[in-house]
Protein backbone atom coordinates (compact mmCIF):
# COMPACT_ATOMS: atom_id res chain seq x y z
CA UNK A 1 0.00 0.00 0.00
CA UNK A 2 2.89 2.52 1.11
CA UNK A 3 4.55 1.45 -2.70
CA UNK A 4 1.93 2.28 -4.38
CA UNK A 5 1.52 5.56 -2.83
CA UNK A 6 4.53 6.53 -3.31
CA UNK A 7 3.94 5.29 -7.10
CA UNK A 8 0.87 7.87 -7.40
CA UNK A 9 2.86 10.45 -5.56
CA UNK A 10 5.53 10.63 -8.56
CA UNK A 11 2.55 10.32 -11.20
CA UNK A 12 0.97 13.27 -9.77
CA UNK A 13 3.80 15.68 -9.34
CA UNK A 14 3.76 18.42 -11.48
CA UNK A 15 7.28 18.47 -13.29
CA UNK A 16 10.07 16.69 -13.51
CA UNK A 17 12.16 17.64 -10.62
CA UNK A 18 9.38 17.04 -8.87
CA UNK A 19 8.86 14.07 -10.79
CA UNK A 20 12.61 13.12 -9.93
CA UNK A 21 12.30 13.84 -6.08
CA UNK A 22 9.30 11.63 -5.42
CA UNK A 23 11.71 9.02 -7.33
CA UNK A 24 14.30 9.68 -4.79
CA UNK A 25 12.03 8.92 -1.47
CA UNK A 26 10.13 6.26 -3.60
CA UNK A 27 13.78 4.62 -3.81
CA UNK A 28 14.66 4.88 0.01
CA UNK A 29 11.66 2.55 0.71
CA UNK A 30 11.31 0.48 -1.91
CA UNK A 31 14.61 0.47 -3.82
CA UNK A 32 14.40 -3.27 -4.59
CA UNK A 33 11.20 -3.73 -5.65
CA UNK A 34 9.82 -5.07 -8.40
CA UNK A 35 8.19 -2.20 -10.10
CA UNK A 36 11.41 0.05 -10.26
CA UNK A 37 12.32 -0.82 -13.59
CA UNK A 38 8.42 0.60 -14.59
CA UNK A 39 9.15 3.86 -12.15
CA UNK A 40 12.82 4.48 -13.80
CA UNK A 41 11.08 3.58 -17.61
CA UNK A 42 8.11 6.33 -16.83
CA UNK A 43 10.64 9.19 -14.99
CA UNK A 44 12.91 8.50 -18.25
CA UNK A 45 10.17 8.77 -20.32
CA UNK A 46 8.51 12.50 -18.96
CA UNK A 47 12.59 13.74 -18.94
CA UNK A 48 12.44 12.82 -22.64
CA UNK A 49 9.29 15.26 -23.28
CA UNK A 50 11.35 18.24 -21.71
CA UNK A 51 12.01 20.45 -25.05
CA UNK A 52 15.02 22.54 -23.03
CA UNK A 53 17.50 20.59 -23.64
CA UNK A 54 20.62 22.53 -21.19
CA UNK A 55 17.38 21.76 -18.47
CA UNK A 56 17.05 17.84 -19.66
CA UNK A 57 20.38 17.77 -19.26
CA UNK A 58 20.49 18.26 -16.03
CA UNK A 59 17.26 15.95 -15.37
CA UNK A 60 19.59 13.14 -17.09
CA UNK A 61 22.43 13.89 -14.74
CA UNK A 62 20.02 13.41 -11.54
CA UNK A 63 18.16 10.75 -13.07
CA UNK A 64 21.50 8.69 -13.28
CA UNK A 65 22.37 9.45 -9.67
CA UNK A 66 18.67 8.69 -8.40
CA UNK A 67 18.48 5.26 -11.19
CA UNK A 68 21.75 4.05 -10.42
CA UNK A 69 21.43 0.77 -11.82
CA UNK A 70 23.04 0.26 -15.07
CA UNK A 71 20.02 -0.76 -17.30
CA UNK A 72 18.13 2.02 -15.53
CA UNK A 73 21.18 4.47 -17.06
CA UNK A 74 20.89 2.69 -20.67
CA UNK A 75 17.16 4.00 -20.43
CA UNK A 76 17.92 7.57 -20.48
CA UNK A 77 21.24 7.61 -22.35
CA UNK A 78 19.32 8.19 -25.83
CA UNK A 79 18.14 11.21 -24.31
CA UNK A 80 21.09 12.78 -23.04
CA UNK A 81 22.61 12.05 -26.41
CA UNK A 82 20.37 13.78 -28.34
CA UNK A 83 20.42 16.81 -26.35
CA UNK A 84 24.32 16.84 -26.46
CA UNK A 85 23.95 17.12 -29.98
CA UNK A 86 21.33 18.98 -30.38
CA UNK A 87 23.59 21.94 -27.98
CA UNK A 88 26.88 20.60 -30.61
CA UNK A 89 28.50 19.23 -27.88
CA UNK A 90 30.09 16.76 -30.21
CA UNK A 91 32.71 15.39 -28.11
CA UNK A 92 30.85 14.73 -25.11
CA UNK A 93 27.63 13.09 -27.50
CA UNK A 94 30.11 10.88 -29.27
CA UNK A 95 32.38 9.85 -25.62
CA UNK A 96 29.08 8.52 -24.69
CA UNK A 97 27.31 7.48 -27.78
CA UNK A 98 30.32 5.33 -28.50
CA UNK A 99 30.12 3.82 -24.58
CA UNK A 100 26.47 3.22 -24.86
CA UNK A 101 26.77 1.61 -28.37
CA UNK A 102 29.39 -0.99 -26.89
CA UNK A 103 26.34 -1.99 -24.95
CA UNK A 104 23.40 -1.63 -27.30
CA UNK A 105 25.36 -2.10 -30.70
CA UNK A 106 21.93 -2.61 -32.42
CA UNK A 107 20.14 0.65 -31.59
CA UNK A 108 19.45 2.02 -34.56
CA UNK A 109 18.02 5.33 -33.49
CA UNK A 110 21.18 6.33 -31.65
CA UNK A 111 23.46 5.00 -34.28
CA UNK A 112 21.73 7.05 -37.16
CA UNK A 113 21.89 10.14 -34.68
CA UNK A 114 25.51 9.64 -33.70
CA UNK A 115 26.53 9.06 -37.42
CA UNK A 116 24.04 12.02 -38.73
CA UNK A 117 25.52 14.22 -36.60
CA UNK A 118 28.99 13.01 -37.27
CA UNK A 119 28.40 13.82 -41.05
CA UNK A 120 26.85 17.23 -40.84
CA UNK A 121 30.03 18.10 -38.10
CA UNK A 122 32.43 17.01 -41.15
CA UNK A 123 30.81 18.74 -43.58
CA UNK A 124 30.79 21.81 -41.27
CA UNK A 125 34.64 21.54 -40.55
CA UNK A 126 34.88 21.13 -43.96
CA UNK A 127 32.85 24.18 -45.40
CA UNK A 128 35.11 26.62 -42.67
CA UNK A 129 38.57 25.04 -43.96
CA UNK A 130 40.95 26.84 -46.07
CA UNK A 131 40.81 26.19 -49.99
CA UNK A 132 44.00 24.53 -49.76
CA UNK A 133 42.85 22.45 -47.04
CA UNK A 134 39.55 21.26 -48.76
CA UNK A 135 41.19 20.32 -51.74
CA UNK A 136 43.32 18.37 -49.90
CA UNK A 137 40.37 16.48 -48.44
CA UNK A 138 38.50 16.04 -51.42
CA UNK A 139 41.68 14.86 -53.40
CA UNK A 140 41.75 12.12 -50.78
CA UNK A 141 38.50 11.24 -50.46
CA UNK A 142 36.25 12.00 -53.93
CA UNK A 143 36.49 8.82 -56.14
CA UNK A 144 38.87 9.11 -59.02
CA UNK A 145 37.38 8.98 -62.54
CA UNK A 146 40.72 7.31 -64.09
CA UNK A 147 42.95 5.05 -62.30
CA UNK A 148 46.83 4.69 -62.78
CA UNK A 149 46.43 3.22 -66.05
CA UNK A 150 44.37 5.56 -67.46
CA UNK A 151 41.56 3.85 -67.88
CA UNK A 152 38.05 4.83 -66.42
CA UNK A 153 37.04 3.24 -63.15
CA UNK A 154 34.33 2.43 -62.18
CA UNK A 155 34.07 0.71 -65.78
CA UNK A 156 30.40 1.79 -67.58
CA UNK A 157 27.89 -0.21 -67.29
CA UNK A 158 27.02 -2.45 -70.35
CA UNK A 159 23.85 -4.25 -71.25
CA UNK A 160 25.10 -7.74 -71.27
CA UNK A 161 23.56 -9.30 -74.97
CA UNK A 162 23.57 -13.07 -74.75
CA UNK A 163 23.03 -14.96 -77.96
CA UNK A 164 20.60 -17.90 -78.88
CA UNK A 165 21.45 -21.45 -77.78
CA UNK A 166 22.86 -23.14 -81.09
CA UNK A 167 19.61 -25.18 -81.19
CA UNK A 168 17.46 -22.16 -81.60
CA UNK A 169 20.05 -20.85 -84.50
CA UNK A 170 19.87 -23.92 -86.20
CA UNK A 171 15.90 -24.15 -85.75
CA UNK A 172 16.02 -20.07 -87.54
CA UNK A 173 18.45 -21.21 -90.56
CA UNK A 174 17.07 -24.25 -91.31
CA UNK A 175 14.11 -22.77 -94.18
Amino acid sequence: LGEQKAIDKIKAASGVAEKLKASAEYLKKNGKSQVRPRVAAYVSDEIGKVTDHNQRIRFVENFTKTFNLPEEADLIKPTWIESLLILNKFEDAFNEGSKYIERKPDDVIVLTQLSWAGANHARAQLQSSQPEQRLQFQTAVLPHSKNLEGKIWPPPHRAIIASPPRSVKAFCYQT
